[in-house]
């Protein structure tokens, strides 16, 4: 018995039982969690972008994916799955359409009149953060906390 599982071992590669390190990494969800929302009316727009699309973040034409959420949340808190990201490098851009019409609303001076956020929240002083500053590396990170701004 013994000779038998010898030689049938010998049969086998011994790497057949290794991962196939040319096969793509599998897609990730990654699970944003939204604070600071300041009502229930209307939706949440994200627009995902690439490291291929970095030069036009946060410009939404160009994203990866767009992904409108329903505005279900509670005490200013919502959870938001994006499903299907392969393992790289991306940044998220995030505003709150309190008014559903899709349109990002200015007021004067260009102040944001609707609620806005990124990925990593960086700060925003007078216009919108880089792709470096907001970028985060799925399949690392599968959550993200994102407060979302106001002013």
């Amino acid at each position: 018995m013994l000779e038998i599982l010898a030689s049938l071992m010998m049969i086998v590669p011994t790497n057949s039982f290794a991962a196939d390190e040319s096969a793509p990494a599998p897609a990730k969800a990654v699970e944003l969690i939204f604070s600071g929302i300041r009502s229930s009316n209307g939706k949440i727009a994200i627009a995902v972008f690439d490291s291929r699309e970095a030069k036009t973040f946060p410009k939404g034409e160009r994203a990866l994916k767009h992904v409108v959420a329903a505005n279900e949340c509670k005490d200013g808190k919502l959870t938001v799955t994006i499903p299907d990201l392969p393992p790289g490098e991306y940044a998220f851009a995030i505003f709150h359409d309190e008014d559903s019409d899709g349109q990002f609303k200015f007021g004067f001076m260009g102040v944001p009149k609707e609620g806005l956020a990124f990925s990593n929240n960086p700060k925003i002083y007078f216009g919108p953060p880089s792709f470096e500053k907001a970028k985060v590396a799925v399949g690392t990170v599968t959550r993200l906390e994102i407060e979302m701004k106001y002013f």
